[in-house]
Formats: C-alpha cells, sequence, structure tokens
C-alpha cells in the first residue's frame, strides 16, 4: 500500500532547517541557555504539533486551538553527512520558546553517501556525537530523537525490513554515542509507520529506546474506501502491527507510546477520509485511554493535491471537533463508563484503565483482557478455544485472574499464532449471556 504522502512535507521541513543550518554560525554561547523542559512525567501526555513554520508557527497554531503546545516534532537536516552532524541551527529555529522537542534524525543521508552495515560497525558514529553536542549547547539535552522515524516504510535511506539486523545494531551505536556526550539525557522514539509490515526484527532492544510510536493517517486503499470511515478506522486499529498491536508491545516492554505524526488527509487521488469529525473523536479517546507520552499532529501540507493541514479548507468539521476536544487537553484518563466498551475487553493497564474491544482485534506480547459485565453478581466462565479456561465467581472479571486493583496478564506468546475465539458465559444476577470475541495473535 503507498504511504509515501508526508515524504514531500518531510523535505520541505527539513530544507528550511536546512537553510537555516547553512546560513548561521556554529554554536553560538547565546544559544546554549536551556529551553527543553525535560523528560516527560509519568501519567502526562504532551499534546503538539509539527508545523513547518518554527516557533511562530507553532505558537499560532496553540492559540488558534484554545490551548498551547507543549511539544513540537521537527526534522534535523539530512542532505548529506555534514547536515546531520551539525545542529547548530535549532537554536535560532526555537528560539524563545519552551517546549519538549522531538527531533526526527536521519540515520543515513539522501545522497546515499552511507550503508546500514557501515553504521552498524560505527564507522559514522563521529557526525552523531557532533549533532548530540550541538543539541546539548543549544539547551535540548533533554529531548527526545525519532530515529530513523517510519522505520517499516521503504522511502527512506535507512528502510529498516531490507536489513534489520543491521539497522538493530547501528541503532544501538548511534544511541551510545549519543549518550555518552557530557550533558545529554536524551529519550529515543522508535517510530514505524502505517504498513502492516513487523518491525520485530529491527528491534535494537529495550536498553536503547525509551518510547514506542507509529505514524497514522485518515487514508486507505482497501477496496471498501476512505469514506467508510467505521472500516479505515478499524484497519488503523485492528491491521497487522496497527495501534492495539503498537500498544500491546509497548506494554509488554514496559513502554510509553508515541505519535509523532498523525493526521487527516485529502488527497486528489481520492484515497484521503477527507472531512472526517469521527477521525479526530476516535483519535482523541485513543490516546486519552492510552499510556501516550506526546502527540503531534501533522499540520502541514505537500502541495493543493495532497494535504494535512487543519486550515486548508477541507476540513471544516473536522477542525472544529480538534478544537473542541483537544483545546481540553489529553491528559491519560480511564474512559468513562459512558463509553467504555462492553462485553470481552481488551487492554494494556493492569488497573483496567481504558480497553477496546477484542473482537476482531490483534494482539501481541502481555495483554490484560476482562469481561465488562453489566453489574457485579454475576459470575463468569470463560472458554478459550471450545474449552473451558477459567472462572471468576466475583468481580472483577479476568481472563487470568487478578485482584480488585490489577489484573493479571495474558502472555500472548503461550498461544499459537492465528486465530482464536473467546467466550465469557455471563450467568445469575438476573443476567444471561454469552458474549464472543474473535481475535488474532501475532507473534
Amino acid at each position: 500500500m503507498p504511504r509515501r504522502g508526508r515524504w514531500t512535507a518531510t523535505l520541505a521541513l527539513t530544507g528550511s532547517a536546512l537553510a537555516i543550518s547553512a546560513a548561521l554560525p556554529a554554536t553560538p554561547a547565546a544559544a546554549a541557555t536551556a529551553r527543553d523542559t525535560g523528560a516527560i512525567p509519568n501519567g502526562t501526555t504532551l499534546s503538539g504539533v509539527v508545523d513547518r513554520g518554527g516557533a511562530a508557527g507553532a505558537a499560532s497554531f496553540g492559540a488558534w486551538r484554545g490551548r498551547p503546545v507543549s511539544v513540537v516534532t521537527d526534522y534535523l537536516g539530512g542532505s548529506n553527512w555534514s547536515s546531520i552532524a551539525n545542529t547548530s541551527w535549532t537554536g535560532y529555529r526555537w528560539a524563545g520558546t519552551h517546549y519538549h522537542y522531538v527531533w526526527s534524525m536521519f540515520m543515513l543521508p539522501m545522497d546515499r553517501s552511507g550503508n546500514m552495515s557501515a553504521g552498524a560497525s560505527g564507522a559514522y558514529n563521529r557526525y552523531f556525537r557532533q549533532a548530540a553536542q550541538g543539541l546539548v549547547n543549544n539547551g535540548y539535552g533533554s529531548s527526545t530523537i525519532r530515529l530513523g522515524w517510519e522505520l517499516t516504510g521503504n522511502w527512506y535511506p535507512w528502510a529498516a525490513l531490507n536489513n534489520p539486523s543491521a539497522f538493530a545494531a547501528y541503532w544501538r551505536q548511534i544511541v551510545t554515542t549519543m549518550r555518552s556526550v557530557p550533558g545529554a539525557h536524551f529519550t529515543f522514539d522508535f517510530n514505524i509507520s502505517n504498513q502492516g509490515k513487523s518491525p520485530l526484527a529491527a528491534y535494537p532492544g529495550d536498553a536503547y529506546v525509551d518510547y514506542v510510536g507509529g505514524d497514522f493517517y485518515d487514508e486507505t486503499w482497501k477496496p471498501y474506501g476512505p469514506k467508510n470511515h467505521t472500516a479505515v478506522w478499524n484497519e488503523l486499529l485492528n491491521q497487522p502491527y496497527g495501534m492495539n498491536w503498537l500498544a500491546s508491545f509497548a506494554a509488554a516492554h514496559g513502554k510509553r507510546l508515541s505519535l509523532p505524526e498523525w493526521a487527516l488527509v485529502y488527497r486528489c487521488d481520492g484515497h484521503g477520509g477527507g472531512d472526517n469529525p469521527s477521525f479526530i473523536t476516535n483519535m482523541r479517546n485513543w490516546i486519552s485511554s492510552h499510556n501516550v507520552a506526546y502527540e503531534t499532529y501533522f499540520n502541514a501540507a505537500d502541495n493543493d493535491c495532497q494535504t494535512f493541514k487543519l486550515d486548508n479548507g477541507h476540513f471544516w468539521s473536522a477542525r472544529n471537533q480538534y478544537k473542541t476536544l483537544f483545546s481540553k487537553g489529553v491528559a491519560t484518563t480511564a474512559l468513562s463508563s459512558s463509553n467504555s466498551p462492553s462485553g470481552i475487553t481488551v487492554g494494556v493497564n493492569k488497573n483496567r484503565s481504558g480497553g477496546w474491544t477484542l473482537n476482531g482485534g490483534t494482539v501481541s506480547g502481555k495483554v490484560y483482557i476482562w469481561e465488562k459485565a453489566p453489574n457485579n453478581s454475576v459470575k463468569v466462565q470463560f472458554v478459550l478455544d471450545g474449552k473451558n479456561y477459567h472462572y471468576e465467581a466475583t468481580a472483577p472479571y479476568d481472563l487470568q485472574g487478578g485482584s480488585s486493583s490489577a489484573a493479571n496478564a495474558l502472555n500472548t506468546a503461550n498461544l499459537a499464532a492465528g486465530k482464536h475465539t473467546l467466550k465469557a458465559v455471563v450467568s445469575g444476577g438476573g443476567v444471561n449471556r454469552t458474549d464472543s470475541a474473535t481475535f488474532t495473535v501475532k507473534h
């Protein structure tokens, strides 16, 4: 499925950065004042923007939506090795601001003058040491590095699936090098694209990753088309290596989630969802019910035939919905009882906060599954693939058992890959019903 929609916009963003860096002296002392807000506290979800307007653009976006941004995602240089190493311009582009900064960092330059195997051997470490020093000098030593972003795509020189073991080894070289710079307290974001392709072989290990993220857009190439908004949202959630898989993977590895790029889509070729307020609502609810460290809306445009920008005239209803919902912030909270899923529910939090309907989903790693019963006077028998699995006589009704405050996790590694059927036979308390869910285990 084509997913090169952000290519032109990314070049435009990095291109402006390169123009700035070429015109400025290296690392002026005046730029050394710390401006990064530091590490993202647990339990906090930062909300912000990708905006090619730099400091002015981010401030304008925050004023427009009725809530200042707290995080910005930007793109470091990448046309050649010199531009990867030179981060001195960042102090000027974001002068006078105080956000958490996410830097999308090229692993290889666009002039194709490097390769993954050489990187894995440490051949390019000096460039990343210089880049890290420039960021620390400019006061960004606690920022997030979105290294080799959209790694499961095929449009960047570091496309991980071409050589996943070299990608992982190269990632470890870069992280180790950047962390070695005095004053560096960077966090690193392992970021996939919406391709339905496994990143597992390219994962460098928990010691080298702080956040696990993905880029998700309201678009599809499926036969049902982009105007079937319910189907597209379910595709984003439940496709192999989609949003729900990402949440499960992050939880299994003890990592928080990120959404560095997400947006509405208008495309002249008809593959974008267009003015779709439900996408905004669904994304806002998903963020609020998951352990998301930060999200940044991709408020940019490639051209008149491919745009994601909220104020370009294509998203009148959806832009109003964005203002309504995101002006209130996106603190991670449990779903309210009015919109909590009913029946068999799966989630990534042991306290059962959040969660989504298991039926039709894909799970991986460790997850929590429970029956959301109509009252606490029932009993629940879980039946997995036709065999009695677990019985709960009192609430809460967890597939693996647990306490009133914490469920026990199901390790899906103990189940065969492929489709499974789980039933919850609910009885007592004036209730007699059977809830059923078919789900897929992905290893």
